[in-house]
């Protein structure tokens, strides 16, 4: 699986979510116009909630856009070590599944797929990347309870 194809792939994914939230807010915009306000009915708080509704959707379209940005932002050229931006995998030592990681700036937890594999975008913040940060191909690491080695790193 190259980089940048799962670079490609990601973009796609980001760009459907975002799609979906924009439709979304439209609905909840229409359904917060046309809800009973306060005035007609006191204990009637659909427009509120609507509206509620509206400004969380809205949040999360400007944190998608922002991450959209800085995913077509991601450098497609290879690394040695798993730093921001690289894309990597992982094979856990107990059963010898083989999972694959991109390292984002933001975000993280998304999971979508490349040529078949299931590939999750993950965040500087996450535990997991605390003890793989800065390690190197064939590096083994101990996370919980379980070994992971580290397959490829791009």
């Amino acid at each position: 699986m190259d980089k940048k194809d799962v670079i490609k792939a990601l973009i796609g994914f980001q760009e459907e979510n975002l799609s979906n939230l924009r439709r979304s807010l439209g609905v909840v915009k229409n359904e917060a116009v046309d809800a009973p306000g306060a005035n007609v009915s006191h204990s009637d708080t659909s427009k509120f909630q609507q509206s509620n509704l509206a400004l969380g959707i809205q949040a999360r379209i400007e944190d998608a856009e922002r991450a959209l940005a800085l995913v077509k932002g991601l450098p497609e050229t290879k690394s040695d070590v798993v730093a921001g931006g690289s894309f990597f995998s992982v094979r856990d030592q107990a059963d010898g599944e083989i999972m694959y990681y991109l390292f984002t700036s933001i975000g993280g937890g998304d999971t979508f797929e490349v040529g078949g594999k299931e590939v999750t975008t993950i965040s500087a913040e996450a535990p997991l990347i605390k003890v793989l940060k800065g390690k190197k191909k064939g590096d083994k690491v101990v996370f919980g309870n379980k070994e992971f080695y580290i397959v490829e790193i791009q």
